[in-house]
């Protein structure tokens, strides 16, 4: 071995044994000092591809794994990491987009497998890729394949809770999620799945706390503050529409138009997120403060799978089973919908002098009470499942 090839062979060493402790900035380092020395290794082009996509730059992981792919094209390293920083980007991206991505990742994932049928990273990048696709089918039985050739492995589980975020099973990927926190307890991106899948559940104060036990885990990662920002976000559009009842009436504007601009609000913030999650100084800490912990939702380790979770095998498990067509956000923000006219037609049948028809109005009050039940109804029993379950 020459001088050249020793250099960077330990260069490489070190940048390996960094991404294994998610020092990326490090890792990168040594990763590019290695294509620096030696820009036809392929291994080297390899690791600068996961310390790029380790720090979030999915556009520069996906350059430097084309390039290893090019360098070695029988090697499924190459392809499984390009699956993966498609797939990361298509997350960015919305429509046609998205979409050709996601194929794209889809495809180079499938060259990996085809590459290495028995290795899992294989058909997990695939299942990463499909998920985007909303083929579910087909992502939960890649997962599935996975976890028969690696059942014991974090990232596995981290994958699988993923597919049953994205199929809105929100019990299912709290399972998924809490059995890679059992294998690796430091596990951000399962302690970030966990803390969704809690909050989307209905256990908003018990998923804020895993989100933010997330994010002092891997402070360089904004995915966790997001979230936490996204849920701040959450009680934002609630705000809005109990502050737009007053003022409603003040200006005489109706009914029709509290909800045109209610709905119209909260559809804005839908569309683009990104303007109000800017604002994460105040989003996060909002979450937090609405999210304190009471002695019901005391945790006395949140993280490790209970017996029920554990039992079974690898093979057993889909992220189908059991999943809800209308996610609970949605059921939620149909009930304080429901909830919020009543309340106005209420105020409207008793304070507001010179109705025409009270008869009417009580009619509609009592139709939109019927109404707002039902998801209410339906928050409940989901909650309820989900203490069931702990």
């Amino acid at each position: 071995m020459s001088d050249n090839e020793e250099q960077v062979a330990n260069l490489l060493a070190r940048s390996g044994a960094l991404l294994a402790v998610r020092r990326y900035h490090e890792a990168e380092e040594y990763a590019r000092q290695a294509v620096a020395l030696a820009p036809q290794n392929a291994r080297a082009h390899r690791a600068l591809s996961r310390a790029q996509a380790g720090l979030g730059q999915y556009t520069e992981a996906a350059r430097s794994a084309e390039e290893a792919i090019h360098l070695a094209p029988n090697s499924p390293d190459g392809f499984r990491l390009r699956a993966l920083a498609l797939s990361r980007i298509a997350t960015k991206e919305h429509g046609l987009e998205r979409d050709r991505l996601a194929h794209e990742a889809a495809a180079s994932a499938r060259e990996g497998i085809r590459l290495a049928p028995r290795d899992p990273n294989g058909y997990l990048r695939l299942a990463e890729a499909l998920r985007l696709t909303r083929n579910l089918g087909d992502a939960d039985a890649a997962v599935q394949e996975a976890l028969r050739l690696a059942p014991n492995s974090a990232a596995t589980w981290v994958t699988a809770s993923l597919v049953a975020l994205t199929a809105n099973n929100w019990e299912t990927a709290i399972t998924a999620s809490r059995r890679a926190l059992a294998i690796d307890p430091s596990n951000y991106a399962a302690m970030d799945n966990l803390g969704v899948a809690l909050r989307r559940a209905g256990k908003r104060r018990e998923g804020t706390k895993v989100l933010a036990e997330a994010a002092r885990i891997a402070p360089d990662s904004t995915t966790a503050r997001t979230n936490l920002s996204r849920a701040g976000v959450n009680v934002a559009r609630i705000v809005i529409m109990v502050l737009l009842i007053p003022i409603g009436f003040l200006a005489h504007v109706g009914l029709v138009l509290y909800f045109v601009f209610a709905l119209g609000s909260n559809a804005l913030i839908s569309r683009y997120p990104g303007i109000v999650l800017r604002m994460e100084s105040w989003a996060a800490p909002l979450t937090l403060f609405f999210s304190r912990r009471d002695q019901e939702d005391d945790l006395s380790d949140p993280y490790l799978a209970t017996e029920h979770e554990n039992a079974g095998t690898g093979s057993s498990w889909s992220a189908l089973e059991g999943r809800r067509l209308i996610g609970s956000p949605v059921v939620r923000f149909s009930a304080i919908s429901a909830w919020s006219a009543t309340a106005i037609m209420l105020f409207v049948l008793l304070a507001v002098p010179g109705v025409a028809d009270r008869l009417v109005v009580a009619a509609v009050v009592v139709v939109f009470a019927a109404l707002a039940m039902w998801p209410t109804l339906v928050l409940r029993r989901r909650r309820r499942e989900v203490n069931g379950r702990r």
